[in-house]
């Protein structure tokens, strides 16, 4: 009989930990949805303000505690989510720094806030003293921050002392995406004025220029090995470009719409 009772138990636990998996897959999958790669989107399109910014890693959540109604809620409410902190104005713009201790929300005002990824809590804010910060960037060693702003400029912090390191006007309107190469000594850009540039960020210096998009240019994405870029543009196109010199690989085209991201497969 006891034996009956421990494999009817183990049964239970077994067809628990089935289920607690599939919600997890599930949630993966939501989060997907809802998300921009490592959870960079600062707000959803449905129930969730977007002066309320939300994460929701799912490599941190936790298989054992995702249940059905969490999953159910993730693609439109902040249920099961690590944390939830009200911004002052909408936020733009989230990225999380590589070792997942800080995230970065640019914001409409023009300033940028840290927080501890594992509470929420406010640690500081940078004010660039312009317009609706649109993009952030942490560099690949985790001391530079870059900001682009619906003005133009990019701006480069260090993140240790919150000072500026360099400010320059980048394009004609505004920006949309910055990201930094491999390296961390390049900052590409790309903006609405339909170019994308690669940037010494050192002094901010032009390394070269991405031209041929026919429209606003919305993300830009460096391969793994950081041999490529991709760019993704609202003339329904995504073109790839020789990360070394700028040069024009290959247009891919077949979009009816705007592409508003590009990611490359590890």
């Amino acid at each position: 009989a006891l034996a009956l009772v421990a494999t009817v138990f183990g049964f239970i636990a077994f067809l628990e930990k089935r289920e607690s998996q599939r919600n997890l897959l599930e949630a993966h999958q939501r989060l997907a949805q809802v998300y921009d790669q490592s959870a960079e989107a600062a707000y959803t399109t449905h129930d969730v303000a977007r002066e309320t910014v939300f994460l929701a890693h799912a490599h941190l959540l936790d298989s054992a505690s995702v249940s059905a109604s969490v999953v159910q809620d993730l693609a439109g409410r902040t249920a099961g989510a690590l944390w939830c902190v009200k911004v002052k104005t909408p936020a733009h713009t989230l990225v999380v720094s590589h070792d997942d201790k800080r995230v970065f929300i640019g914001t409409g005002d023009g300033s940028i806030t840290e927080l501890d990824t594992t509470t929420g809590k406010e640690l500081r804010q940078f004010d660039t003293h312009r317009n609706s910060v649109l993009s952030v960037a942490v560099s690949p060693d985790g001391n530079s921050l870059a900001a682009g702003n619906s003005d133009g400029y990019v701006q480069v912090w260090n993140i240790s002392t919150g000072q500026v390191i360099k400010e320059w006007a980048a394009h004609k309107r505004f920006v949309s995406c910055v990201q930094f190469g491999l390296d961390g000594r390049t900052l590409y850009s790309t903006s609405d004025d339909h170019t994308a540039i690669a940037w010494n960020v050192a002094d901010g210096t032009v390394k070269y220029r991405l031209l041929g998009h026919t429209d606003g240019v919305g993300y830009i994405a460096i391969s793994p090995d950081g041999r490529l870029l991709a760019t993704a543009s609202d003339d329904h196109t995504a073109k790839l470009w020789r990360a070394d010199n700028g040069t024009l690989v290959k247009t891919l085209i077949g979009h009816q719409e705007d592409v508003a991201r590009v990611v490359f497969t590890p």
